[in-house]
């Protein structure tokens, strides 16, 4: 699976994005980019970090015909 990032923005104006199949903490960076992005357009946010469960790993894994490791993250901004 090619590493993508998936943005929800809700009614109330509040920002979540997933990021599925990044390799190891490649996420983190991933996260800054889209923070600066975002800020290019005025939309200051603040990041918290959700470490993804053990489930949501292996079913990321089994859509992946190339396993990249298990410390992939969901982050929440």
């Amino acid at each position: 699976m090619t590493p993508k990032i998936s943005v929800v923005i809700d009614a109330q104006g509040q920002i979540r994005a997933d990021f599925i199949a990044f390799p190891g903490r490649t996420c983190e960076g991933a996260e800054q980019r889209l923070r600066q992005e975002l800020a290019r357009w005025g939309v200051a946010v603040q990041g918290r970090v959700t470490p993804k469960s053990e489930t949501q790993i292996a079913q990321e894994l089994s859509q992946d015909q190339q396993p990249r490791g298990q410390t992939w993250k969901k982050l929440q901004i």
